[in-house]
């Protein structure tokens, strides 16, 4: 089994060469000091991961969105708050008349089933295969990625990595 923190996605064990099999998480030591340190506050620390991070409220509307989050998207955090998570990323099927969410589209999108169900059930969602079409400068791209969503209190954070357009 390979352990890797839930945080940062740091290999736990660096003596084990197998990286395949099942995953389980824990914390490394650095993001474990970075949580216990100070008075720093929970978007203080997400500021502080390298992976776009979004904490989604109950009705799928962004609460914080972290640095890189806010880099990959091109807004401040004010300017996501409050917004959907298909408008806060973009998604081509957003702008449709019916909006982020009633689209039918959105009842097969990986990042909105993949907050739904964790905070629906608590569970989270690790490294779920996602895709989606945004627009930049009226050219549409079909962006891949995947998404980690974990329960924090009455939010879920969306965690998105491995970015990569596909021509």
């Amino acid at each position: 089994m390979i352990r890797i923190c839930a945080w940062c996605k740091a290999n736990l064990d660096p003596k084990q060469k197998d990286q395949e099999g099942p995953i389980t998480h824990g914390i490394c030591d650095s993001c474990l000091e970075m949580m216990l340190a100070g008075p720093k506050t929970m978007n203080d620390f997400l500021d502080s991961l390298d992976l776009p991070v979004l904490m989604v409220g109950s009705n799928a509307e962004v609460v914080f969105a972290n640095r890189v989050a806010c880099e990959v998207t091109g807004n401040t955090s004010a300017e996501l708050k409050g917004k959907l998570g298909g408008d806060a990323l973009q998604c081509i099927h957003a702008r449709n008349p019916q909006g982020c969410g009633k689209h039918v589209h959105c009842k097969s999108c990986a990042v909105r089933n993949s907050v739904n169900h964790t905070y629906a059930t608590g569970e989270p969602c690790v490294r779920v295969p996602a895709h989606m079409d945004v627009i930049n400068t009226d050219v549409t791209t079909e962006i891949r990625f995947l998404v980690s969503t974990e329960k924090a209190g009455e939010t879920v954070l969306l965690q998105i990595e491995d970015i990569a357009a596909v021509e």
